[in-house]
């Protein structure tokens, strides 16, 4: 297992997630960014993934265009970052701290 300091991981994810977002034609999951923090950081608690998973859904929608895709419609859904923050919290409760693909919220980018 791959293991990096919660600074470097968080770059690195950064850099990853919107890879994922800018070579894509589709929308990516969170699933993708949690279990991509678990493999870096794999003795983080899951509070500690949570929360480093919403400061950089918090910093990619605000400075670099993220947004959440309304599913349904596959169109941007207009929800805030804050309100993000609570789904974010949500989806950890409901997956038991451990979020994948699959579970959750869907992002894209201009």
């Amino acid at each position: 297992m791959n293991t990096e300091s919660i600074d470097d991981a968080r770059e690195n994810a950064k850099a990853y997630f919107l890879g994922f977002l800018s070579d894509s034609d589709d929308f990516t999951q969170l699933g993708y960014l949690t279990g991509f923090l678990r493999d870096r950081l794999p003795n983080e608690s899951p509070d500690a993934i949570r929360t480093l998973t919403q400061s950089i859904i918090k910093e990619l929608m605000e400075i670099y265009g993220v947004y959440v895709v309304d599913i349904w419609t596959g169109t941007r859904s207009g929800v805030t970052s804050a309100k993000v923050m609570k789904e974010i919290e949500e989806v950890f409760r409901e997956t038991n701290g451990v979020p994948d693909v699959g579970d959750g919220i869907w992002f894209g980018i201009d």
